[in-house]
């Protein structure tokens, strides 16, 4: 049996590492688009309701933080977000 404590990447075989970058490479790219999206609500929407505004509308963004959009963001941010949980979705 090999020793867990000495594993080098350049050991795997080519296949093995396309394989691990085919699987890492999406993983950071949906999650940090999704990020992105969630700071830019969390530094820019209001955390109470503005009916001035009309940002009445409660999201949750960054692990449960609720702000509050208009309703053509919020429809715009729940979709986004559906879509993206879709195509992350195992098949």
């Amino acid at each position: 049996m090999q020793n867990l404590d000495q594993f080098y990447l350049a050991d795997l075989p080519m296949w093995r590492k396309i394989l691990l970058a085919c699987a890492i490479g999406p993983f950071f790219f949906f999650g940090g688009k999704l990020f992105n999206k969630e700071a830019d609500i969390y530094i820019s929407a209001p955390s109470v309701p503005v009916a001035k505004t009309k940002q009445v509308y409660p999201v949750l963004v960054n692990h449960g933080y609720v702000r509050y959009l208009t309703r053509k963001e919020a429809d715009d941010w729940t979709s986004g977000e559906r879509e993206l949980r879709q195509s992350l979705r195992p098949r």
